[in-house]
C-alpha cells in the first residue's frame, strides 16, 4: 500500500470536553440518551465499545444541557488515577460523557483505525499535573503518529476489529449462559420452584430422575420439607487471599484474582480449580468463578473448603448476595469474612447440589472454552496492533496471525 505520512494527532482528529452531570439528572435507569461516567467504562459488556450505561437523559434535556458526542467517537477519561489505565471505548450511540472524560472524533480518516491507534498511545507520556493528573487538548493535540493511506487504514481497522468482534461475541454467549444456569440456581435454591409446583400441581418441567428429588411441601419455615436451616458457613468457608506483589510475579500461565477480578499471570497457582474469589478490600460485590488453578491476591476472598457447597453452587449463591452492604472499613471498602460466615440460610441436600452441578457444569465448560478463546484473540490483537500501527507489518501477514489464532 501507500507511503505513510507523520502527522499530528490533532490533524487528524478533534477532541471534545464532556459537561458537569446535573444532579437532579442522575441515577434515571432509562432514557433516551446515554450519559457516560469513568466508573462506565468498568461495566460488563463496555470493554471495547460502549453498550450500557448506570445514567440516561432525555433528547430534549441532552440537546439543552450537554455536548453530545457522535457514534464513532473514541473516549477515555482526562484527569486522576483512572486515565493512567490508558483505557480506550468506542461509541456505538450518540452518548454524553462526564466532565471528567474526553472524546476524540476522526477527521478524514478511518475512525476505527483512530480508535486502534489511541489504544497505542501511552497518555502517561503527556499528561499535565503531578499529584492529580490531567489531559489537555494542546498536549494530545501535539503528540506525532504514522499515518497510512485511508484505504490500508480501513484494511488495518477491519482485521482488528474482526478481532475484537469474535471477543465480543464470546462475551455476550457467555452472559446467555451464565443466566440460564443463575435462572436455574434461582429456580432451584432461592423460589423452591419444583417445590411450589408439586403443590400448584403443575406439570413437571423436570426430568423425572430430577424432579423426585425434591418434597412435595414447604415446611413451616418455607423452605422444602426435609431441607435444613443453617449458616453460610455450613456450606463452604472464606479464606483471605496470598501476598504477590507486582514485583516478584514470573511469567507464568496461572491467571491472578484481585478484589476487581482478573489481574495478570504468574507462573505458580495457590488455589486448584474449580475455585471461587471474591473482593476483601477496596472493591466489593464482584465474584468469580475460576475454572483453572489461580492465585488469589490478598485484596480477596477465596473459598478454601467446600463443606455442603459445590464450587458452582458457592459461585452462585455469593453472586446472589450483595456483599457490598457488609462493607467494614471507612476509608477502603473491606469485607471481613466473619461478618457473613454466620448469614442465615437454607442447606439442600447433596443429591439436588449434585443434580444441578450435573445441568450447570457443562454449561460453565463452555463459556470457559470461550473464555480461553477471547484470551487467545486478545494476545493476538494485541501482539498485532503496534506493529499494525507501525507499519511493522503489512496486512496480509496480521491476517496469517489472525487465522492461526482461531
Amino acid at each position: 500500500m501507500g507511503d505513510r505520512t507523520t502527522r499530528s494527532l490533532g490533524e487528524i482528529c478533534s477532541f471534545k470536553a464532556g459537561n458537569a452531570f446535573k444532579k437532579e439528572l442522575q441515577g434515571r435507569a432509562h432514557g433516551e440518551v446515554s450519559f457516560i461516567k469513568v466508573s462506565d467504562l468498568n461495566l460488563s459488556g463496555n470493554e471495547i465499545s460502549i453498550s450500557t450505561a448506570n445514567n440516561w437523559v432525555s433528547q430534549k434535556e441532552a440537546d439543552s444541557n450537554y455536548t453530545v458526542h457522535p457514534i464513532g467517537s473514541v473516549i477515555f477519561a482526562k484527569i486522576g488515577v483512572a486515565l493512567t489505565f490508558n483505557r480506550r471505548r468506542k461509541l456505538v450511540r450518540p452518548t454524553i460523557l462526564d466532565n471528567n472524560m474526553m472524546s476524540a472524533i476522526a477527521n478524514g480518516v478511518e475512525p476505527d483505525w483512530l480508535y486502534h491507534l489511541l489504544c497505542t498511545v501511552d497518555f502517561n507520556t503527556c499528561v499535565s499535573g503531578t499529584a492529580l493528573p490531567y489531559l489537555t487538548v494542546r498536549d494530545l493535540s501535539n503528540i506525532p503518529v504514522s499515518v497510512p493511506p485511508l484505504p490500508e487504514q480501513r484494511a488495518i481497522a477491519a482485521v482488528l476489529s474482526a478481532l475484537d468482534d469474535k471477543i465480543e461475541l464470546n462475551r455476550r454467549m457467555n452472559a446467555t449462559l451464565e443466566a440460564q444456569a443463575r435462572a436455574l440456581f434461582a429456580d432451584w435454591f432461592v423460589h423452591f420452584g419444583p417445590t411450589r409446583a408439586k403443590m400448584a400441581k403443575t406439570t413437571p418441567y423436570l426430568a423425572p430422575e430430577i424432579w423426585s428429588l425434591f418434597p412435595d411441601r414447604l415446611d413451616g419455615k418455607g423452605i422444602p420439607e426435609g431441607w435444613e436451616a443453617g449458616a453460610m458457613i455450613d456450606l463452604f468457608v472464606l479464606q483471605r487471599g496470598f501476598d504477590l506483589p507486582k514485583s516478584k510475579r514470573k511469567l507464568g500461565s496461572y491467571p491472578v484474582f484481585a478484589a476487581s477480578g482478573p489481574n495478570g499471570f504468574h507462573n505458580e497457582a495457590m488455589v486448584k480449580a474449580p475455585g471461587v474469589t471474591t473482593g476483601r478490600s477496596g472493591v466489593l460485590g464482584n465474584v468469580f468463578f475460576v475454572q483453572e488453578d489461580f492465585w488469589p491476591l490478598n485484596t480477596s476472598l477465596w473459598v478454601k473448603e467446600f463443606r455442603r457447597a459445590s464450587p458452582l453452587f458457592a459461585y452462585f449463591f455469593l453472586s446472589r448476595m450483595d456483599l457490598s452492604i457488609y462493607n467494614a472499613g471507612s476509608a477502603v471498602p473491606t469485607l471481613n469474612r466473619n461478618h457473613i460466615h454466620g448469614l442465615p440460610t437454607t442447606i439442600p441436600p447433596e443429591e439436588v447440589v449434585a443434580a444441578f452441578d450435573e445441568m450447570c457444569l457443562p454449561i460453565m465448560e463452555l463459556f470457559k472454552n470461550n473464555e480461553l478463546e477471547s484470551r487467545t484473540l486478545a494476545q493476538a490483537r494485541d501482539l498485532l496492533l503496534p506493529k499494525l500501527m507501525s507499519g511493522e507489518i503489512r496486512v496480509g501477514e496480521a491476517q496469517k496471525t489472525v487465522e492461526g489464532a482461531r
